[in-house]
């Protein structure tokens, strides 16, 4: 065996330079942090951190995979394709951007942010945008200028600057002299979604002759050209942009046949858009062809039937309209998320915003008990393979989005009313208690 000395000992030089290395990186780090930590900006890179990852989109890059490897389950719900088609281009709402006015306040000042929100929207009439604001450990009422904002839904996109103070004498602050506050921006407004899932039916027999005597697919067998056929013959359903994808299909292979056998219908809303939520659900219905028959039992399906829709001029029926059951309404897609909701389930807020309210999954069980009547026959010819009207589903509801930065306030070594006062602008000093203005000074009142 040849034995290369020089080589043995190079690597044990350079092992022994790597191990140095490391550890002076680690001492460095200890040292780095010791002295964060006694200046108070410890805290504060720990919270910058934890609020990227909030203002990141769940649905992407490394927050996804995270998802992924904490819960995999998780990531097996249905979703549609969207469609992004022009006339969507620049639909939705978007916090572009929201920073503090300033990097560092001093105890006793206003802290000020400012946001900027864009917003489109396709409905041809006035869309609203309500605000809100909120700072960690503040015990006032912040004011949000403006508090809400309307514009006409022309496809265009609009910009609005919105301000939110803190008054500064709310502001709890702790014994450091470094104190990081976390300061957060909100923007609900309403928004509707649409979807649609093709349903293709063949005869049952026809199915098993071309599928196992043929050995034929017979999707390629009948020349069938659409993208939402994926791999394994499953179709995708198809959805029109927004912050929610509105998901609607069964992963069973397609085509289906005739008969009393059950399939599995999923609906489900989730995240589209980054650092939001569902707020809540106004509405969620289902159009589905009369051919198509959805289960009638509440413990197996999570809609109901409440009516029909008629073609105006010959009055044959089109669709059957489902809307989502009692149940399902209250405590699937609305289920309360405060402290009071949660108490006794060992839930957070956080974690229930996320996990319950952001992955809403529904379901219902349907047939198709005979081959379509009308399709039977074609000039003669005996029809074996149709393309049926397809399910349409349709959420409207409240979203809201939200953005977070953190201000640094720094702790006055005195805390007497005079160095309160000199704190304050001239501006600000008449609004504040035991302050006035004195030879264009903010001093404690007399």
């Amino acid at each position: 065996m040849y034995y290369n000395r020089s080589s043995s000992v190079f690597g044990n030089i350079l092992k022994g330079l790597l191990g140095l290395i490391l550890v002076a990186a680690l001492v460095g780090l200890v040292f780095i942090g010791i002295q964060l930590f006694k200046s108070g900006k410890a805290e504060g890179i720990a919270k910058d951190a934890s609020i990227a990852i909030d203002n990141q989109n769940p649905t992407r890059g490394i927050s996804y995979w995270w998802e992924y490897i904490k819960n995999p389950a998780r990531m097996k719900t249905y979703s549609s394709e969207i469609d992004d088609s022009e006339e969507y281009e620049d639909v939705g709402v978007e916090i572009v951007n929201f920073e503090s006015s300033q990097t560092t306040y001093f105890q006793g000042n206003d802290v000020r942010g400012i946001a900027v929100v864009e917003a489109a929207s396709l409905s041809r009439n006035m869309s609203n945008i309500v605000f809100n604001c909120s700072l960690e450990d503040y015990y006032g009422k912040a004011l949000v200028q403006p508090a809400d904002y309307s514009y006409f839904g022309n496809g265009v996109k609009t910009r609005k600057s919105v301000g939110c103070i803190f008054n500064g004498s709310d502001v709890n602050i702790g014994s450091a002299t470094l104190n990081t506050k976390t300061m957060s921006f909100k923007a609900s407004f309403d928004f509707v979604n649409e979807a649609y899932y093709n349903i293709y039916v063949m005869r049952k027999e026809t199915y098993e002759n071309i599928v196992y005597e043929k050995q034929e697919d017979p999707f390629d067998y009948y020349d069938v050209q659409d993208d939402l056929i994926t791999v394994g013959n499953v179709v995708n359903s198809k959805s029109t942009p927004g912050p929610i994808n509105l998901g609607i299909g069964t992963g069973t292979s397609q085509p289906f046949t005739e008969g009393t056998d059950p399939n599995f219908l999923q609906v489900s809303l989730t995240p589209n858009w980054n650092n939001g939520n569902i707020k809540y659900v106004k509405d969620l219905t289902l159009k589905v062809t009369p051919e198509i028959v959805l289960e009638n039992n509440p413990n197996s399906c999570d809609f109901e039937l409440y009516g029909e829709e008629l073609d105006e001029q010959t009055g044959e029926k089109l669709y059957n309209l489902y809307k989502l059951t009692p149940y399902a309404f209250s405590e699937k897609v609305n289920i309360g998320c405060t402290k009071e909701d949660l108490n006794g389930t060992g839930l957070t807020s956080r974690s229930c915003m996320k996990d319950l309210k952001s992955n809403v999954q529904l379901q219902c069980f349907f047939s198709i008990p005979v081959f379509p009547e009308e399709s039977v026959q074609t000039e003669g010819e005996r029809v074996n393979f149709v393309l049926l009207s397809p399910i349409i589903a349709r959420a409207e509801y409240v979203y809201e989005l939200e953005k977070k930065t953190t201000v640094e306030i720094r702790r006055r070594e005195s805390s007497s009313s005079v160095d309160a006062c000199n704190a304050y602008t001239l501006e600000e000093c008449s609004t504040k208690e035991g302050c006035q203005v004195v030879s264009e000074k903010c001093v404690k009142s007399s």
